[in-house]
């Protein structure tokens, strides 16, 4: 199961997910397909990041 948390400093956020890996990471994985899911992971987060800094901001 994922876990979430933050930490907040003086004017900064950290987030951490812990344990998010999706369906199709998990499916590539088992497919042998590791250097694929690690790049799915990288495009996902280079997606996700500017809308969470936009959503707290």
């Amino acid at each position: 199961m994922a876990k979430s948390f933050a930490i907040f400093f003086d004017t900064e956020i950290v987030i951490s997910l812990e344990n998010s890996v999706t369906q199709t990471e998990k499916t590539l994985l088992k497919g042998g397909y590791d250097n694929l899911a690690e790049q799915v992971r990288l495009y996902l987060e280079k997606i996700i990041k500017p809308e969470l800094k936009s959503l707290i901001e």
